[in-house]
Order: C-alpha cells, then structure tokens, then sequence
C-alpha cells in the first residue's frame, strides 16, 4: 500500500485513499502464492515490489482495451503472476519444509520453472473457461446493460435512486404548501421563468430563499457547464482533459412583480455561481425546457458569460414544491 501511494503521489501528483484500497488488495493478491513459504523480510519485499509493478501495469487495460472498472488487471492479475513467480526467488525450507528454496536461498531456477509452467496453466485455463461462461452469459441475459442504462443503473435495474439532490434529513420538502403551487392560474404575461445555472450545496437553503421570495414553482436539474479553459484529471492513472463543469440548473416560475426579487434571492446566497436570465413563461412549452423557446427579457450576472451559455443535460429534471 505504501509504495502504491508514493507511486501515485510521484505520478500523479496526489495520494488518494483509493489508491490505498488499491494498493492493500494489490499487496494481498501477491503475497497469496507466498503465504506459508517466504520468511517475514521477503514478505516486505513483495509487498513493495507489489505497490510499484501493479501501479505501473494500470495502463495495460486502456493498451489492451479492456472493459475493467474494478482494475482486476493490473491489481489481481498482474499481482498474482508477481507473486507466484517470486515465489520461486524467495521460497525458503525453513519456513516450510515442504517447500523447496528459491533462487536467493541456493535453490537454483528448478522452483522458479515450475512456477512459470503453473502460470502459463492457470491463465490458459482461466481464460478459456471464462470465454466459455461470457459467451453463455452473452447469448442468454446478456454480458452488458443496454448503453442507454448505463447512466442510471440504479433505477433501471432495482427501481431505486442511489443518490439524492437535498440533505439527507429530508431535503427538497415543500414549506408551505398554500404558498408553493404549479397548477396556480394567472393571466398570460404574468409568469415569468428566472433560469440560472447554480453550484450550491445546500439546496434546502436554496429552495427557502427562492420561496421567501415569491417563488410558484421550483425546478431542478443537473447540467454541465462548458469552460474555455478544460482542467486536467487523473484517474486510475489515466490524464483526461475535462471541458464541463457539473453545475445545478435552477428553473423558478414567479410573478412578473416578483421576478427582481427572485433574481436578487438567487445572486444573494454565499458560495453560489449563477447566470440568471428572465424567460416569458407564456411562450415557453414547459416550465423546465430551457431550450432557447421563448424571448429573453432580461439577462443577469457574470457578465462575461452570456445568458444563453450553452449547457448539457445530465439526468431527468426534479420537480419540488408539489
């Protein structure tokens, strides 16, 4: 584990606690040929050598185009040939006496050959097996969900939602039911759409400033906003450009008497970016389709942002204060 994150913090710049999850399986998957047969100082040797060599092999699943998310390449598969071949260096008999010396203990290459024999027997049979089970699986239930599910997986496959918008002490609830009502009926030209794009954590505090201030309906959905100056990540290894950042796409249907103090609300809440713009509501098909319907009567905030900067949809829209 410890040389996985001094690896990472070489490589990568930062040492992550996945990277020591990693780093303690990759450690495990190696030692596991050696357990019952390696003296205490060659365990830390392996365990080392484990860190450095399986951290090195995280690329080999993008070389080899490989769908593995879980990284059971380079922690489990290349650790478990690590591990079984320095066996055959660090074996000792007084350790175990059925056992027979490696090369740094006078037991010659004789163990080292073995071991290479058994490697090449355990991943031709593991492979051709595993082909075997994949191509049933692949023409009965299917080996992948459909890629329209991928993204939602949660819902698609245990009708249930993994991760939810508000706090976990209930967020998201209405205040006052009496004051909070989409089906309210006013004359056309009376409702106005207030769209800003948010990145704010506590949406309970967001959904209490914009009620207070004259709020009919409340419209949540995740976005990504496009930035002209991309951010560089790491992941597993990896160097990635990333051109969006997740914001929150607020959508508040008020009053036109209401509508500057909606926007002033919004501007006012420490910590929030917004790029507020104030839509006809009469001519917009919904109240969460902001896809350019509707004129545009006036536009607020950063001002070197247009109104209209163009964002992509992430997930389904959530509706609160019904």
């Amino acid at each position: 584990m410890l040389a996985w994150l001094v690896m990472e913090r070489f490589t990568d710049g930062h040492a992550t606690v996945l990277g020591a999850v990693a780093g303690a399986v990759a450690g495990l998957a190696t030692i596991t040929p050696c357990a019952g047969y390696v003296d205490t100082y060659a365990a830390i040797v392996i365990g080392g050598l484990a860190g450095l060599i399986c951290h090195r092999a995280l690329p080999l699943k993008r070389v080899l185009r490989i769908d593995d998310a879980l990284d059971v390449i380079p922690v489990h598969f290349i650790g478990g040939i690590l591990g079984t071949l320095l066996l055959g260096f660090f074996a000792d008999k007084n350790v175990n006496p059925i056992s027979a010396n490696g090369v740094f203990y006078g037991g010659g290459g004789h163990l080292l050959g073995e071991q290479a024999v058994a490697i090449v027997a355990v991943v031709a049979f593991s492979f051709g097996v595993t082909w075997i089970i994949a191509a049933a699986v692949a023409r009965t239930i299917g080996l992948r969900v459909p890629p329209t599910d991928e993204n939602d997986l949660d819902w698609t496959q245990e009708a249930l939602s993994a991760y939810a918008l508000g706090q976990p002490e209930g967020g998201l609830q209405p205040l006052d039911h009496d004051r909070v009502q989409p089906g309210m009926a006013l004359a056309d030209g009376e409702l106005k759409l207030v769209s800003a794009l948010v990145e704010y954590k506590d949406l309970d505090e967001l959904r209490t400033a914009v009620v207070e201030a004259g709020a009919v309906q409340i419209v949540l959905s995740e976005a990504s906003l496009y930035t002209s100056a991309p951010r560089t990540e790491v992941f597993r290894g990896q160097r990635r450009k990333v051109a969006f950042d997740p914001r929150l796409r607020l959508e508040v249907t008020v009053k036109k008497s209401d509508v500057q103090r909606v926007v002033q609300a919004i501007q006012q809440i420490p910590g929030i970016s917004t790029y507020p713009q104030v839509i006809d509501a009469g001519l917009a098909p919904a109240v969460g389709d902001s896809g350019g319907h509707g004129a545009v009567e006036q536009g607020q905030g950063d001002p070197s942002v247009p109104a209209g900067e163009p964002t992509s949809p992430r997930s389904r829209s959530t509706a609160s204060g019904d």
